[in-house]
């Protein structure tokens, strides 16, 4: 009886750690989130910026954690911002989204993806931005956990 018991939880563990990668339709994002190399970030990156541009929430419910926090450094404060705010906000964008410049430098279960992104819209790039995202290996996959922005000027 508790051997069974105890292979229930395990299984119903394991069940549960596993959820979000499978609820991801694109193959190449699943992969990347189980995908114990670092350099996977770089797909899911460039995955992130797609969802950006197609307004995709699906796609970026995927990738960020559920304690995923996103803040902008104006002149000011440091304006922070949760998944769900992420989320809404997503839908109200325009333009695309184009990856400039990115490298990643991983620390064991956690990696630092910096990079510039462009949003052009009618082929104009109207802003650009520096960003520093942290993503952490957490219930067998990949999390994006935090990014922070610092406008840039546009070319």
């Amino acid at each position: 009886m508790h051997t069974s018991v105890f292979a229930f939880l395990v299984v119903a563990s394991i069940t549960c750690l596993s959820l979000g990668a499978e609820e991801c339709d694109s193959a190449d994002v699943r992969v990347a989130l189980r995908d114990n190399n670092p350099e996977a970030i770089k797909t899911l990156e460039k995955q992130w910026l797609r969802a950006y541009a197609s307004r995709d929430k699906a796609l970026l419910n995927c990738i960020l954690a559920k304690d995923f926090a996103i803040g902008s450094m104006p002149d000011h404060t440091l304006e922070l911002h949760n998944k769900q705010h992420v989320l809404q906000w997503v839908e109200t964008r325009t333009g695309s989204a184009e990856l400039e410049q990115l490298e990643i430098k991983s620390h064991a279960t956690a990696v630092v993806a910096r990079g510039i992104y462009s949003v052009r819209t009618d082929s104009k790039i109207v802003s650009r931005f520096q960003f520093t995202d942290f993503f952490i290996r957490r219930g067998n996959r990949w999390q994006a956990v935090s990014r922070t922005l610092a406008q840039l000027p546009a070319e």
